[in-house]
């Protein structure tokens, strides 16, 4: 089995596109808790598509 973390990230928007300027360090963060990168869900779109929120998917094996 796994468990999984979310972990919602929000961007700074500018004019025309949103940032999300700290991902690779939470990434980085939930390797090293043993954690593996799974994917992300867009949470909050605006009126354009472009992306507000994001979550971020970890996973990793249960301990027994």
């Amino acid at each position: 089995m796994f468990e999984y973390e979310i972990v919602p990230v929000n961007g700074s928007i500018n004019t025309n596109s949103a940032k999300f300027e700290s991902t690779a360090k939470i990434i980085k963060g939930y390797a090293e808790m043993g954690y593996r990168y799974v994917g992300y869900l867009p949470t909050h779109i605006r009126f354009d598509g472009g992306l507000y929120q994001i979550e971020l998917i970890f996973e990793r094996e249960e301990e027994e």
